[in-house]
């Protein structure tokens, strides 16, 4: 006999009471459903008072928590959590404007989402009778082991008081700038939703540079001084200061010098992570100079990324706006917001100052790399000066060399000799790839020539091939050799044949399309050295799938620590992986670290990957500190082993098993048995000499990674228990 289905003892009344749906947008309460999952999420509720609301799915509803300073990573630190009313499960995705005079009245958009699970015998279900709820949060900001503890009532007190705070595990950050979800108020009001997640660390920076001096336009612009000085970008980062760009290094130690009171200004920004583009500006009695001047300030005309958001893709009115919040009232570091848009003003006060241009902007332009007409650099004679509102009431841009030529497309920084001595086609049932200059000398130091990598490349095709299938590659060219000066590219150059396989992916970064070249068979792999191209850097994800990466990558990179080190963090490693029951791949990167592969099932996107990675990462920066670290910035790691979590994300790349390294003696990126990890291991003994011989041995080792996990988070829970035990 079937047993009749418990009913939710989750109730809507209070919620629907409270609320009249003929004006809230929100949704109406329905009869309780029964959860099929468990699923949370953190809602940024703007009202009377800023605060957030953890609702947790239970019992057909969601258990609704307001906490008024939001969470915190610190285990140390306690936030107060007061019990609300049920909500509806249909307020998992609930975002908008609540009216004035209604309950809760003011903005509500999500902070987090994702699932959890209960400790066994502290779900919310049993906890709310208790006074104790332990979860374990899978989203993709909180993760990790999270407490709701009941304080005893207050006479008087009709209300639920709780505390939430952070499990000491692996997740937990005690460093005084962890950011839980107290981000200031300004910024976040001027950031559209539709804006492209940067994890802390792995933001890129490319230079967006002025076009050609021109004297037309035709977009609505913004005008700015052209400073005289250093153009460069300022990162802070959790506390860290520095510059980014030309001369970065020499700039970033002067902060601790004549640039100190930069430092210190940068350190008060609202801002856990942002980077900041602009000049750095020689002053003398606060004004700009040119050359010499008595102080320095950073005069910052963009924002390109704040906290976990990419503000590139906005347009240029917006990042001015959030750069308006985000800089006030400071001494060395100003904020350069729009001025008069018809720049008569301006172009007259900086003539009188015998300025000879300054800057249009296009004020509905996103943020891009390179070259462009969007940034235009303005000339101010005296004829210019009276001609600002003529050149912008012309139609379309007429920019040097013409608009409808559209941007320049990038020259290849080399060609091929057209030489034919010692060339020769390769060919197959499909198609043929003509080789030249077999001869030339790529390895000088070795003596290994072109042709000595295209036979080692066509010996390993077989292996290599199907781990590249599928994938966008980036491929680092050296057609003059090692010596000379080597360069990455995406594109796929014009010449190459129609039969290649092409992937075209729009960059998140520029909006540009980017043409992949796709290596899915041996004759392709051959086009790629044939170009140069033998250093092969791989996406972690492939075509159809591309925001799911196959692998987890664990990086670790030694720089001057010892490589024993690098071995002995390895072995703990797969001591790790062994105890979570977990599979991996172990190679050398082909230089002086060691990479490893976790194999994944489909369904786990880039964020569950990265934060594998972090995990494991963490747990042995707690086993082993005196030789492993985290930490970003190679000055603070002390010779310590950097394990490199942060590759893990979309448009990121590795060096793909057997890719040759551009190192004299020729370095293979070779999979290792974990048995090899002994300290007579040395990266520089597989090269394109040695690896052919060990094909066999080799191939057995690719296998691991045909079968991807399916349970990382129970195998990371595990792993801190253990650990904790």
């Amino acid at each position: 006999m079937a047993t009749k289905k418990k009913k939710p003892r989750g109730s809507l009344e209070r919620y629907d009471a409270k609320r009249d749906f003929a004006r809230t947008p929100e949704p109406r309460g329905k009869r309780p459903m029964h959860a099929r999952t468990h699923r949370y999420v953190l809602h940024r509720h703007d009202a009377s008072h800023l605060h957030w609301d953890l609702r947790l799915e239970a019992e057909g509803v969601l258990r609704s928590f307001a906490i008024p300073k939001g969470v915190a990573w610190d285990p140390k630190v306690k936030r107060l959590a007061v019990r609300t009313e049920d909500h509806p499960i249909e307020y998992l995705t609930f975002e908008g404007e609540i009216p004035r005079g209604e309950y809760g009245a003011g903005t509500m958009r999500v902070e987090d989402s994702g699932t959890y699970e209960s400790v066994e015998g502290y779900d919310p279900v049993q906890g709310l009778e208790s006074g104790e709820i332990k979860l374990r949060l899978f989203g993709r900001k909180l993760r990790g082991e999270w407490h709701l503890v009941r304080m005893r009532p207050r006479p008087g007190e009709n209300n639920e008081s709780w505390l939430l705070f952070k499990a000491k595990d692996a997740y937990a950050k005690t460093s005084p700038f962890a950011r839980g979800c107290d981000f200031s108020d300004a910024v976040p009001a001027a950031l559209p939703r539709a804006l492209h997640f940067a994890e802390p660390g792995t933001r890129e920076v490319a230079r967006s540079d002025l076009a050609s001096l021109d004297d037309h336009y035709g977009f609505e612009p913004d005008f700015e001084v052209a400073f005289g000085g250093q153009r460069c970008w300022l990162e802070v980062d959790e506390g860290r200061v520095r510059f980014r760009g030309p001369r970065a290094r020499e700039h970033t130690r002067r902060l601790e010098d004549d640039l100190a009171s930069i430092a210190s200004e940068a350190r008060g920004i609202a801002a856990a992570c942002v980077i900041l583009d602009g000049v750095l500006v020689a002053e003398s009695e606060g004004q700009p100079v040119p050359g010499d001047g008595d102080a320095f300030a950073f005069y910052a005309t963009d924002v390109v990324y704040y906290e976990d958001w990419d503000v590139r893709p906005l347009a240029l009115r917006e990042r001015k706006r959030v750069l308006g919040a985000l800089l006030t009232g400071s001494r060395s570091l100003h904020a350069v917001l729009p001025v008069e848009r018809d720049g008569d003003g301006l172009a007259s006060v900086l003539t009188s100052q015998e300025h000879t241009t300054m800057l249009a902007k296009e004020l509905d332009a996103p943020y891009r790399s390179g070259k462009h007409d969007a940034w235009l650099r303005v000339r101010l004679d005296r004829k210019a000066q009276s001609n600002v509102r003529e050149r912008k009431a012309g139609a379309k841009s007429t920019t040097k060399g013409g608009a409808t030529k559209g941007r320049a497309r990038a020259s290849s920084p080399a060609r091929e000799s057209k030489t034919k001595r010692g060339s020769k086609s390769i060919e197959s049932e499909h198609h043929t790839v003509r080789i030249t200059n077999r001869d030339k000398v790529w390895f000088p130091h070795d003596g290994y020539t072109k042709g000595d990598v295209l036979d080692y490349y066509a010996r390993v095709a077989p292996l290599l091939v199907p781990f590249l299938r599928d994938r966008p590659m980036t491929l680092r060219r050296f057609p003059d050799g090692i010596e000379s000066e080597g360069f990455f590219q995406k594109n796929l150059p014009e010449h190459a044949p129609d039969w290649l396989d092409r992937l075209p992916i729009e960059s998140r970064g520029s909006g540009r399309t980017i043409d992949y070249l796709v290596i899915d068979s041996a004759e392709a792999l051959t086009f790629a050295v044939q170009e140069g191209g033998f250093e092969l850097h791989p996406w972690l994800s492939r075509r159809g799938s591309l925001d799911e990466p196959d692998f987890a990558l664990i990086d670790l990179d030694p720089k001057t620590a010892p490589f024993r080190d690098v071995v002995e963090i390895a072995r703990f490693a797969h001591e790790l992986l062994e105890r979570a029951s977990l599979k991996a791949l172990l190679k050398t990167s082909g230089q002086s670290g060691l990479h490893i592969l976790v194999p994944l099932a489909r369904g786990y996107d880039y964020d569950v990957a990265r934060g594998f990675a972090e995990g494991i990462a963490r747990m042995i920066v707690q086993r082993l500190p005196k030789i492993a670290t985290i930490e970003r910035d190679q000055r603070r790691r002390s010779g310590r082993v950097y394990i490199d979590y942060l590759q893990n994300r979309r448009g990121q790349t590795v060096v793909a098993p057997f890719s040759v390294r551009p190192r004299p003696g020729a370095p293979v990126s070779t999979p290792l048995d974990w048995d090899e990890l002994d300290d007579d291991l040395d990266p520089r003994d597989f090269t394109i000499r040695s690896v052919p011989a060990q094909i066999e041995k080799r191939a057995a080792l690719m296998r691991v990674l045909e079968k991807g996990s399916k349970a990382l988070d129970a195998a990371l829970d595990r792993l801190v228990r253990w650990l904790e035990s």
